[in-house]
């Protein structure tokens, strides 16, 4: 298995030749880039001679998106990324994959497994278009969500950092924010409009009454009726369940 690197960081490049080493008797690395430049050289040159492209996004001289602009990449190209699962998704499609960093063995074994049973080469036109939702994806993502709450009791007012809020829930017609310590506090907003000022990686509205932070999920138990039911690592005293409908996105949003 020949393999191109395209990647402009020592480290990172390392990382992945140990990965690629440690799991494959057959790899070879043909070929390393640091830049858009000279990708789009290596390729012109020895685009015939490689079976699996590796490629970072962000390279010495721009965004890797500007070599398909100018050169034709046959072989199937696994993209390296530190952004998470929510910004990348654009790149399971046919041709192309992607690999989170930092890199796991799990992680490499499947993209690569993938590519190796691509029947078909790259085309441009359909890297093109994952990289305009990609970066669709990580603008959303990149978007500047609520950070904090002001929240007042009495005569005090209380600033609630998001990183300490464990879930939000509903209680007949009042509102409540927990935090991770256990704390309770009334809060003058809608459920629905919490949850869009919250990062969606981080907070999820598992049924009409619950938000609940990724954080503090210790355990998942499967109910009868296809639901599930969530042990938080501070356990409230109401059951959390995540509702039938919601249970396929919260699986996919948890994983």
């Amino acid at each position: 298995m020949k393999v191109l690197i395209v990647e402009d960081e020592l480290l990172a490049e390392q990382t992945l030749r140990r990965a690629l080493f440690r799991n494959f008797q057959d790899v070879e690395v043909v070929g390393v880039t640091r830049s858009v430049a000279s990708t789009v050289e290596w390729i012109r040159n020895h685009g015939d001679e490689v079976d699996i492209v590796f490629m970072d996004i962000e390279l010495e001289d721009g965004s890797s998106f500007q070599i398909f602009g100018q050169t034709q990449i046959k072989a199937p190209i696994i993209i390296t990324t530190a952004y998470s699962k929510y910004g990348v998704t654009a790149f399971e499609v046919g041709s192309i994959d992607y690999l989170m960093k930092p890199i796991t063995d799990g992680g490499i074994l499947r993209a690569v497994n993938r590519a190796r049973s691509m029947k078909v080469p790259s085309d441009n036109e359909s890297i093109l278009t994952a990289m305009k939702e990609f970066i669709q994806n990580r603008d959303e993502e990149n978007r500047m969500y609520k950070k904090r709450y002001i929240l007042h009791s009495g005569q005090k007012i209380i600033p609630v950092e998001t990183k300490d809020i464990a879930y939000f829930y509903l209680e007949g017609k009042s509102k409540y924010m927990v935090k991770t310590n256990g704390l309770r506090y009334f809060i003058d907003h809608r459920l629905e409009n919490i949850i869009d000022e919250l990062n969606p990686s981080e907070f999820f509205r598992v049924s009409r009454n619950h938000i609940v932070s990724i954080h503090v999920i210790e355990d998942i138990e499967r109910l009868p009726g296809g639901r599930l039911k969530i042990v938080l690592n501070n356990p409230p005293q109401e059951e959390i369940i995540v509702a039938r409908a919601r249970v396929h996105d919260f699986l996919e949003w948890i994983s």
